[in-house]
Parts: structure tokens; C-alpha cells; sequence
């Protein structure tokens, strides 16, 4: 068999890679006991990120993890590095000079400036193989380390298949036959030691023949040996990165197998009657796109030409045994019940599987990348607290059905034209204004007449004003009934504006409050959803709904709408004489509006949990948000984040009442 020859010149990355590939081999081959603990440690290092930065700074805030990262890198770091001090070698080191190895069935030759070396391949112990490295262990605390970037004439695998060959074939050689004494065979196999260094030009007998690039297997079998190998790394199995096929071909085929399981266990997860939405493909294409710089910054920290494709191959691979696995646990009653647990969990998980992931396909885990790693993992089990990257591509529908079609436009001309009668007859019949006194009036709107639920809220929000703030003989209903257009008047813009109109000419607008109560479906660009079969009816937007309000001279104002996107009502409606309560922020959906049920979840938390028992509008919508962030979190849903402003004068003025005083004011997001 030819010889091989290397010429290669080290870096401190190699070096790296080589400590750590001695220490592995001086602690043995992982126990599980060993792993065990490891996990425990990374469980109890989330427990401690998590509920350090509470006590600290507060519930889920941004300063406590950074400085739980710091404390934990520290910490780290210097356990890492207590190792590695003495022994990490100067620049300028011997071990970094220009090295040719030659390797024969004799043994290997090493030369360099002012150094040659021997070694028979009865002292090697062992030829391992890392993805960006070859070692050849002479003894638990020496080796060789050869950076495949500087294996040209054959492919690494060949590489290392002849190089098992010599140090196989001396073996058998030296093992003594019928006859002959084990000396003579020892003598005969070692050769004379190198002197000094060849700097000659090699003669043709040491020439080695390139060989073909190796075929690639099957596309499907490729697939299938990277989504086994994956497995075997998530159950902390010694797998060697050469098992992994890492094409662009599998990175696509990985890709799509991960985004199909994704959406197959979201679909489990969905309510009945969850339509697929593009949402959650955007955020997916957002934690795709941060796990590939993750990936490369993975792959630059470890080595200036360290392969990317293979860290990425090896995470995708790992991915469908993860999340299936992730979807398993989040299905235990007891983490179900205990978010927080499945949190720490979750941290713990991903810090351990990362940190193999990272072990597997480069050899060793260097300083930066465990910083990387540590933060990847906060950012995947906590962005949803700051940031909008929802996942979940199966969303409750809250789509309206199409609009019925009708071909009596007479009826429905001369029912739109008897509106404002309607309306007027509604108001006389309000029960006058006390002078001196703050009445309170209640205007309940409900917007999408094709389910049932908004006409039982706006009702049922009348019913607990009535009993709380004493609105009953005061109260005003404009709601859309498919099925019912007779009991109360419509709910359009204009008649809202009309309504407000002939209000402000009723009360008192200078002492009087007006609660104005919206349910519907809404849009982030149109607000709040009007519809009642084939009427031509618009959409109610914040900034109407305002003029609309001050048209009609209503000093004091509470408007509390319930319905997706509703945040976006709160900066144009917010005054000194106003509170506003929304069912969502200006970006996430509500949740509950099916025909089936009898209010929506804001109606249940606020409206019938909250308010009754409530000394304050404050504390109700205190109660029934955090009511509201149990039970989305419960259900795997994206918060909807209910939010409140409320004026000083309106505070003040709410407080004189003395039927639901006001805590102290306080800023709610």
C-alpha cells in the first residue's frame, strides 16, 4: 500500500479541538449517569436564570436574562478554562510551525523545524475521526491532530480508511507465527528512526493517486440516515459527523420534513374548526432565517473554515425528534399547569441539545460558542414574551361568513330608512338626566350580525353596568341580528353617530359619563367589523369613532371594545376624560368569538368574572387580564394582550362616584 504524506501547518482552533478530544478520552465514553447529571445542571441553571431575574427585576423581563447570561457564561468559563490556562500554547509556539507527516505500513514520520519524530503503528491506540479533524492516539494523553483541510490528495474517509489499514496490517505482522520468537517479529517490523528533517522534494514512490469523489447515496436514503444519526445525537449517542450527508439537497429535504411535522402537530394542537393561516409561515421563515446565522455563527467561532452546511444538516436532523418530542412533553398535565416548569424545561433542553449539536459536528465546544448557544436557547423559549413571532399556523377562525344574499332591496331601503326613528324612540325612552348628579348611560354596539355571541355580550355587559354602575334605565342597544332585525335597532356608523348625537343632548356632557361597549370581529386596517346580511353597512375605524364622540359634546367617556386588533382604538380615543379597555393590543387576535358561545374569553374574564366582584374598573381589568394570559397560555394560544388607558380626570371622577373606586393610577401594557 502507497504511502500517504501531509504537509499542514496548525491553528489554536486545532489545538482546541485536540484538548478536547484527550480529555474525552481520558474520561471514557459518556455514562448515563454522566448525562443525567448534565442535564440536571443545565435544568438547574434555567431555574436559576429564570427565577433569579424575578426576584431581581421582575416577571419575564429583559434585564435579569441578560445578566443571567453574563453570570452564566462567567461561571462557566471559568470551569472551561481552569483546563486549558496553563497549557494553551504562544503564537509563536513550535506546535504551530510548518509540520510534514508521512505515514507508510511501517508507522508515522513527523518533521519540523528543528524536531522529527517516530512512531510504529503497535503504539497507536486509536484513529478517530471529528468532522473537521483526524486524531491518532498514541496514549490517553498524546496525539496526533490533522486538520482535514490539509488532506488533498485523497478524501478524508480514504484518509482514514488507509491509515486503519497500516496500523491494522502492522499489527497482524507483528503478532508472532509457529516458529518464530516474538523478538525477531518486533525487530523485523520497527524501523530506524528519522534523524533529521527531509527537506528534499518527494521522490515519485511517495506520490499518492487522487482518488473519484464518492458517490452520493439515494436522495431518500440520505434523508434517512441524517433523521436516524439526529435521533442518535438528541439520545446523547457518540456519533461521528462523517455519518451525516450534508448536500443541499438534504438541507432543503430537512427543511421541509421540519416544517411539515410542525404544521402536522399544530394542527393537533388547534381548537375545531382552526383555519391555516400565512402568519405563522412568516414567523417560521423568521426562526428558519435565525437559525441559519446561528448556525454560521456556530461554525465561524469553532473554526475560521469550519463547514456551516454541516452544522446546519446535523441541527435540521436533530429538529423532528425535538419538537415531536417538545410537543410530547407540553401535552403532561402537570407542565400544562405549570408553564413556568415547562419553561425551565424547555431552556434546558434546548441549552443541552445545542451544546451536542455543536459537539458532533465540530470535535469540541469552544468559549463563543457556548455564549451562542446559551442565548439561542433564551431567545426560543421567551422571544414570544417580547417580540411577535407566532408559530402556530392552525388559528381559531374568526373569519365572517360570506354575506348572505338578498333580492329584496326595497325592504332593506325602507328598513335603513326607518333607522333613525328607531334610534330617536330608543333614546326618549332613556330616563332623564338628575341634575347634580354623574348619571351613567350605556350604549352596547354589536357589530357582526351573522353570530350570536356579540348581540349576548352587548346584552350582557348592559345587564352588569346596570348592576354596578347603576346604567339600567339608561341604556341603549344598537345591535346586528341576522335573525332578529325587529328588537333593536341596527348597528351602523351613522346610526352610532346619530345615537352619540341625541346622547349628548340628553345628558349632562359636562357631568354625565357614557360607556360605549363595541363587540365584534376587527381588522387591523379597518377596525370594527359591521356586517348584518345584505345591508350596506361600514366598518367602524378609531379615528370616526373619535370624531363621531366629540360631535356629540360627551365629556366623559369609558369605551371598551372587544375585538381582535382592538389596541388600535386606544391612541386615537385617549384623553384626559377618557378610559379605554381593549380585549387586544393593536397586533394579536382575541379569542371566543364562535356562534356557539355565549360570550367571547374577554367578555367571560372582564365582563362576568372581573367587574361583579371588582372594587375598581382597574382591578377588574387586572383580574380578568391576567384571567385572560392563563387561560391563552393554557391553550397554546398567542396572547391577545388586553390593554387600558386611563385619563387622571377620568380617575378622579370615576373615584367621586363612589360605586367603583379607583385604585391609585398605575400604567398597564
Amino acid at each position: 500500500m502507497e504511502p500517504l504524506v501531509v504537509e499542514t501547518s496548525l491553528e489554536i482552533g486545532d489545538w482546541q479541538a485536540l484538548q478536547y478530544y484527550l480529555t474525552r478520552r481520558a474520561m471514557g465514553p459518556p455514562r448515563t449517569v454522566k448525562r443525567v447529571v448534565g442535564f440536571l445542571g443545565a435544568v438547574a441553571f434555567a431555574v436559576a436564570l429564570l427565577f433569579g431575574s424575578e426576584v431581581i427585576f421582575g416577571r419575564d423581563v429583559l434585564p435579569g436574562m441578560a445578566i443571567g447570561v453574563i453570570v452564566g457564561v462567567a461561571f462557566l468559563s471559568v470551569q472551561l478554562s481552569r483546563r486549558t490556562k496553563q497549557l494553551r500554547p504562544t503564537p509563536d509556539s513550535r506546535l504551530f510551525y510548518p509540520t510534514r507527516l508521512q505515514f507508510d505500513a511501517t508507522g508515522i514520520r513527523s518533521s519540523r523545524a528543528g524536531f522529527a519524530s517516530f512512531s510504529d503503528w503497535g503504539s497507536v491506540q486509536a484513529v478517530d475521526e471529528a468532522s473537521l479533524h483526524v486524531f491518532i492516539a498514541i496514549d490517553r494523553a498524546i496525539a496526533y491532530v490533522i486538520p482535514k483541510r490539509s488532506i488533498t490528495s485523497v478524501t478524508p474517509e480514504e484518509f482514514v480508511n488507509r491509515l486503519r489499514a497500516f496500523r491494522e496490517g502492522f499489527v497482524a505482522a507483528a503478532v508472532p507465527t509457529a516458529g518464530a520468537s516474538n523478538a525477531a517479529s518486533t525487530v523485523a517490523a520497527v524501523p530506524e528512526p528519522v534523524a533529521s528533517i527531509n527537506t528534499e522534494p518527494l521522490p515519485a514512490w511517495m506520490t499518492v493517486k487522487v482518488l473519484a469523489p464518492v458517490e452520493q447515496p439515494p436522495l431518500w436514503q440520505s434523508l434517512r440516515s441524517n433523521l436516524i444519526s439526529g435521533l442518535r445525537v438528541l439520545g446523547a449517542r457518540n456519533v461521528s459527523a462523517s455519518r451525516f450527508v450534508s448536500t443541499f439537497d438534504q438541507v432543503l429535504a430537512l427543511l421541509i420534513v421540519t416544517v411539515a411535522l410542525a404544521l402536522l402537530l399544530d394542527w393537533q394542537r388547534a381548537p375545531a374548526g382552526a383555519v391555516l393561516t400565512k402568519d405563522g409561515f412568516y414567523s417560521w421563515s423568521m426562526w428558519l432565517g435565525m437559525g441559519v446565522v446561528t448556525c454560521a455563527a456556530l461554525a465561524r467561532i469553532q473554526s475560521t473554515v469550519a463547514d456551516t452546511r454541516k452544522v446546519l444538516v446535523i441541527a435540521l436532523s436533530v429538529m423532528p425528534a425535538l419538537l415531536t418530542g417538545l410537543w410530547l412533553l407540553g401535552k403532561i398535565p402537570v407542565l400544562e399547569s405549570l408553564p413556568d416548569a415547562f419553561s425551565i424545561l424547555m431552556i434546558a433542553i434546548l441549552l443541552y441539545v445545542g451544546l451536542v449539536v455543536v459537539r458532533v459536528s465540530q470535535g469540541f465546544v469552544s468559549m463563543g460558542s457556548l455564549v451562542v448557544v446559551l442565548i439561542a436557547s433564551l431567545v426560543l423559549a421567551r422571544a414570544d414574551q417580547y417580540i411577535y413571532l407566532d408559530t402556530h399556523m392552525w388559528q381559531a377562525g374568526d373569519e365572517s361568513p360570506e354575506e348572505e344574499s338578498y333580492s329584496d332591496w326595497d325592504a332593506t331601503e325602507s328598513q335603513l330608512f326607518n333607522e333613525p326613528e328607531r334610534i330617536t324612540e330608543a333614546v326618549d325612552a332613556l330616563a332623564s338626566e338628575t341634575p347634580g348628579t354623574s348619571d351613567v348611560y350605556y350604549v352596547g354596539f354589536a357589530g357582526d350580525g351573522s353570530q350570536g355571541v356579540f348581540r349576548r355580550e352587548a346584552l350582557f355587559g348592559e345587564k352588569t353596568f346596570a348592576a354596578r354602575m347603576g346604567t339600567g334605565p339608561r341604556s341603549l342597544e344598537l345591535i346586528n341580528d341576522e335573525n332578529d332585525r325587529i328588537a333593536h335597532p341596527l348597528g351602523s356608523l351613522s346610526g352610532l353617530r346619530y345615537a352619540l348625537s341625541l346622547l349628548g343632548s340628553r345628558m349632562n356632557p359636562s357631568e354625565d359619563i357614557l360607556v360605549l361597549f363595541l363587540t365584534s370581529h376587527g381588522s387591523q386596517s379597518s377596525g370594527i367589523s359591521v356586517q348584518n346580511g345584505g345591508f350596506p353597512l361600514s366598518d367602524i375605524e378609531p379615528e370616526p369613532l373619535r370624531r363621531a364622540l366629540d360631535a356629540s359634546r360627551i365629556q366623559w367617556r369609558i369605551v371598551i371594545v372587544s375585538a381582535c386588533y382592538a389596541g388600535i382604538f386606544v391612541e386615537p380615543l385617549k384623553d384626559d376624560h377618557t378610559l379605554v379597555i381593549t380585549a387586544a393590543d393593536a397586533e394579536h387576535t382575541s379569542f371566543g368569538c364562535a356562534d356557539d358561545r355565549d360570550l367571547t374569553y374577554f367578555g367571560e374574564a372582564f365582563l362576568r368574572d372581573a367587574l361583579p366582584k371588582a372594587t375598581s374598573l382597574e382591578q377588574a381589568f387586572k383580574t380578568a387580564r391576567a384571567a385572560i394570559r392563563a387561560r391563552e397560555k393554557e391553550e397554546k394560544l398567542t396572547p391577545s394582550n388586553p390593554q387600558m388607558y386611563l385619563g387622571k380626570a377620568m380617575r378622579e371622577k370615576l373615584a367621586s362616584l363612589g360605586t367603583l373606586p379607583l385604585a391609585p393610577p398605575q400604567a398597564h401594557n
